[in-house]
């Protein structure tokens, strides 16, 4: 136990679980629930946007061609 206890594997759960910790009492869970959406609606808006102009650098390309 000694062993895993000092392992990476065991260090990274215990930040994990501080992170966690600290997400909740540090924030309101409204406040967390409307952060995860909006940036699930970015992410969705983001992936319909190449779906529909194409892949990213082919957008990067066109826009950095108008000198924006």
């Amino acid at each position: 136990m000694d062993v895993y206890l000092d392992s990476i594997e065991a260090k990274m759960a215990k930040m994990q679980n501080r992170i966690q910790e600290l997400a909740y009492t540090a924030f309101d869970s409204d406040f967390i629930k409307t952060f995860v959406d909006g940036l699930t609606e970015a992410i969705k808006l983001a992936n319909q946007l190449i779906k529909t102009l194409g892949t990213l650098p082919v957008l990067l390309g066109t826009i950095g061609g108008f000198g924006l």
